[in-house]
């Protein structure tokens, strides 16, 4: 399957990027990682118009893994200023968080 992050932000979020910790455990399998996603890299299309103010992004958390049962997901960001040690702890501008699974190769 492949898991995504769907992120709807409004011109209010104030950083051009998201760093996510993703945690994945199933049975045995305990998946960890770090993403770091740019919002205008021009592989990175926003699911709507360019001319709205309120975009959303799919951000890949895991691809092509193998699951069955119940299985846990836990994402979390890790954005914080450049001045400071510790996360933002509300970043502005997020207005919905989502979560997509589907069969992989299939198309969205």
């Amino acid at each position: 399957i492949d898991i995504y992050l769907l992120l709807k932000l409004n011109e209010d979020y104030p950083f051009s990027n998201i760093y996510l910790l993703s945690n994945l455990e199933n049975n045995n399998l305990n998946l960890n990682d770090t993403i770091s996603f740019r919002f205008n890299d021009s592989e990175n299309k926003n699911l709507l118009s360019k001319q709205t103010r309120i975009k959303t992004f799919k951000i890949p958390i895991h691809k092509n893994i193998n699951v069955s049962g119940e299985t846990l997901v836990e994402v979390s960001h890790a954005v914080r200023y450049i001045d400071s040690v510790g996360a933002v702890l509300k970043l502005q501008g997020i207005l919905d968080v989502g979560i997509l699974v589907n069969k992989s190769n299939e198309k969205i």
